[in-house]
């Protein structure tokens, strides 16, 4: 049986109604239609994210309200809707005093940046991790390990930026990354002999990948020496993510050092580790079958490269993970053309130059 609803005909008689009503009562009216939504519907509240944010704000609750606005945005990300997840975020954020720099303030700095990553926005997500970096310094017992996440994010986007935008904001992006790179080495060597941490493992692969795309002439030596370091820590850890991520890196610089057969042996090892932990990072995994396609396609096996990255075509298109979609779409091309398969090559590229088309250059990433 539908449950009942009531509601006003007319949206301007809303409206005027609601204007009638004074502040201090409206305020009480949001919090008990809040709260009461939070009794009913206690085993669902996940469809009420944004009412239940929307009541607290206006009922004068902002930690509730900031809490349920984060839920929202989580949940947003997890269909894909990135553009709702940054607007989610950022009404919590006009909720809390600019003045007054709080754990919470950083939380929702840095979960902005990451969505921001996630549009390939990369310009906006480095400024706001730095947003999020002064925050942790005002901080009286902010952790040294939020540091080294923040940091390596900057270095991470910089790095994944390279050809993604112009040479202008590229230039600044590359000296604040430089800036972010000594901070992250030296917070590195102050945790040395510490316990392993996922987190240590995630900056060792970031500075791999940065030894070796962003420096010039490439540390080829330096990358392996943090990508290895990077794979022993995750070993220790027995978390599939982190030690896919870390092979990930460590396949790299094999690759970038032309030893393709060791190249593939890291990429097989990565994607199983992925598919046999079923990742609940799906870039991670969609990162780890499309490197088992090139490393494939590296070596001569063009046949079998094709499926690896027909799939990864797949996934990455459900996700909107426009930037790997694309990348697999350009793989695929070089294969077919390896294979004198003509009509694929135009019909492959016939798909890339539609994302072309539908999304941002920073969405699709380098031509």
């Amino acid at each position: 049986m539908p449950e009942v609803e009531y509601t006003f005909r007319n949206p301007l008689t809303q409206e005027a109604v609601y204007n009638t009503i004074l502040l201090k009562r409206r305020r009480g009216f949001h919090r008990r239609v809040g709260e009461a939504i939070e009794a009913l519907y206690p085993d669902r509240l996940e469809g009420f994210f944004g009412l239940l944010a929307h009541h607290f704000a206006l009922g004068g609750q902002p930690d509730k309200a900031i809490e349920y606005y984060r839920q929202a945005s989580r949940q947003a990300v997890a269909v894909y809707a990135y553009d709702e997840a940054a607007q989610n975020l950022r009404a919590a954020l006009e909720l809390i005093d600019p003045e007054v720099q709080s754990a919470i303030n950083m939380i929702l700095f840095e979960e902005l940046a990451d969505v921001n990553r996630l549009l390939r926005d990369f310009t906006q997500a480095i400024s706001i991790y730095q947003q999020a970096l002064d925050v942790w310094r005002d901080l009286a017992d902010g952790e040294e390990i939020v540091v080294v996440r923040l940091h390596r994010k900057i270095v991470q986007m910089a790095t994944e930026a390279k050809w993604n935008m112009d040479l202008e904001h590229y230039r600044q992006a590359s000296q604040i990354a430089l800036e972010s790179r000594a901070s992250l080495e030296q917070s590195l060597g102050a945790l040395q002999g510490k316990p392993a941490n996922p987190e240590i493992v995630r900056a060792l692969a970031t500075l791999s990948f940065d030894a070796w795309r962003t420096q010039i002439p490439p540390d080829w030596e330096r990358a392996q020496r943090f990508a290895q370091q990077a794979v022993d820590m995750a070993e220790r850890l027995a978390d599939p993510v982190v030690l896919s991520r870390a092979l990930g890196a460590l396949a790299n610089i094999m690759d970038g050092r032309s030893l393709l057969r060791e190249h593939l042996q890291v990429a097989q090892r990565r994607l199983e580790v992925s598919q046999e932990a079923r990742l609940d990072d799906p870039s991670e995994g969609i990162d780890a079958l499309s490197g088992v396609g090139m490393a494939l396609m590296y070596v001569g096996e063009y046949g079998q490269a094709i499926s690896y990255l027909r799939e990864t075509e797949t996934l990455a298109a459900s996700m909107q993970a426009i930037g790997q979609q694309a990348a697999a779409l350009g793989l695929q091309g070089q294969c077919w053309f390896r294979l004198d398969r003509w009509d694929e090559v135009i019909a492959t590229e016939q798909r890339w130059r539609d994302l072309e088309r539908r999304y941002t250059r920073q969405r699709v990433g380098a031509t």
